[in-house]
């Protein structure tokens, strides 16, 4: 006989798969979220949550999200639905962030960046999405999906899909060097 667990009877039952993967490829998407701070690594990185702003899967990732909040009250934004830049450190890391935030205001006619990450919240960009696989908890091989880059929105559709990308997480999913986000 099964030994019933303790919090049985206070545990809200999670119902229904898992929801359906979003396509590798190029969308027209929103920033819904900014924070800046540091990563696991130490380094200074800003993290925005994106969601996709138009066409079939409009809504993807505050669907997904919505869906985690009614079983866990502290769910957190998709990580599939974020990207992590570095804002300080080698000229590369600053060369990007400064490319990030060209593009975000090429893309926004009237924003000018004034230093407050909030101010982002509302601007729309491309960006591309590609396939990253990972060592799940059953020590299989998953395959999710994962921001690779911001580019224009014209054209964004079109736009060249990364190869995929082998991750080096062993168990707790994608690997990353940031912190847990709290969208």
């Amino acid at each position: 006989m099964i030994e019933k667990p303790m919090q049985w009877d206070s545990i809200t039952p999670i119902m229904g798969g898992p929801q359906q993967q979003l396509p590798a490829g190029g969308y027209v998407c929103k920033i819904v979220g900014a924070v800046a701070g540091k990563s696991r690594a130490g380094n200074q990185q800003i993290v925005l949550a994106l969601e996709i702003a138009e066409g079939e899967h409009a809504g993807y990732f505050s669907d997904a999200f919505e869906h985690r909040k009614q079983y866990n009250p502290d769910a957190t934004w998709p990580h599939s639905g974020c990207y992590y830049q570095r804002t300080q450190g080698d000229f590369n890391a600053l060369g990007r962030f400064k490319g990030m935030i060209t593009l975000i205001e090429h893309e926004n006619p009237g924003y000018t960046w004034d230093w407050n990450e909030k101010s982002l919240i509302g601007k729309k960009v491309g960006a591309v999405f590609g396939e990253e696989s990972y060592i799940g908890n059953d020590n299989k091989e998953h395959v999710g999906i994962r921001c690779a880059y911001l580019r224009e929105v014209e054209g964004v559709e079109d736009a060249q899909i990364p190869k995929r990308r082998e991750a080096q997480q062993t168990n707790t999913g994608f690997a990353s060097s940031a912190d847990d986000i709290p969208f």
